[in-house]
C-alpha cells in the first residue's frame, strides 16, 4: 500500500504547497496554510485532475438545460467588429485565442484594442513573437497612443509578487521588455 501524501492547503485562496510556507505565494496571505493528508491512489496510476473553475468545484454530469445562464459583464474593447465577434466586448477572466496565416493582422488588431481600451483601463501589450521596436514601430505607424498602459516597474512587480518569484538565492529574475 502506497504512503499517503502531506499537503499544506492556504485556507485564503486555496493555493497547494508541498512544503508549509509562511507566506503563500498565490495571494500574500501569512499563516495561512494547514496540512491535508492525500490519500494516494496507488491502483490508478494516474493523477486526478480537480474540475470546476479554478479546480474548486467537484465535477458532476448537468444537462444544458439545467443550467441557468447568467449575465456576465463585458468590456468595449473600442473596436465595434471585434466587440461583435467577441459577443458584446471582453469577459473579465477570459483567454480570448486569436489565430491566423502570418501577416493577416492579429498584433495590428491586438495593438489597436489595446491603445483605445487604455483610455477608460489600465492595459498590458505582451508579445513573445515581437521585438519592443517592431511593436513601437507598428504603433507610430497606426498614430496610437497609451498614455494610461501600466508603468512597466509596476507590472514587473506585481508579477513578481503573485507568481512568488525570487523568494529563493538560486532563482534568478529578469523584466522582460514592456512598451507602453
Amino acid at each position: 500500500m502506497a504512503k499517503d501524501k502531506q499537503q499544506f492547503a492556504c485556507n485564503e485562496c486555496g493555493a497547494i504547497a508541498t512544503k508549509w510556507m509562511g507566506q503563500c505565494g498565490e495571494c500574500g496571505a501569512w499563516n495561512s496554510f494547514t496540512e491535508v493528508v492525500v490519500a494516494n491512489d496507488a491502483g490508478s496510476g494516474r493523477h486526478k485532475r480537480a474540475g470546476g473553475y479554478a479546480g474548486t468545484a467537484t465535477p458532476q454530469v448537468q444537462s444544458l438545460v439545467d443550467v441557468q445562464p447568467q449575465d456576465v459583464v463585458r468590456s468595449s474593447t473600442g473596436i465595434e467588429e471585434l466587440d461583435r465577434v467577441l459577443g458584446g466586448g471582453l469577459v473579465a477572466g477570459a483567454v480570448i485565442l486569436i489565430g491566423g496565416d502570418p501577416g493577416i493582422g492579429k498584433s495590428t488588431l491586438l495593438l489597436q484594442a489595446i491603445a483605445a481600451m487604455s483610455s477608460t483601463a489600465k492595459t498590458l501589450y505582451v508579445t513573445g513573437e515581437e521585438s519592443l521596436q517592431q511593436v513601437s514601430l507598428r504603433a507610430h505607424r497606426l498614430k496610437l497612443t497609451a498614455d494610461d498602459c501600466l508603468d512597466p516597474d509596476d507590472v514587473y512587480r506585481t508579477v513578481t509578487i503573485r507568481a512568488g518569484l525570487c523568494r529563493s538565492s538560486t532563482r534568478k529574475c529578469g523584466a522582460a521588455g514592456a512598451l507602453c
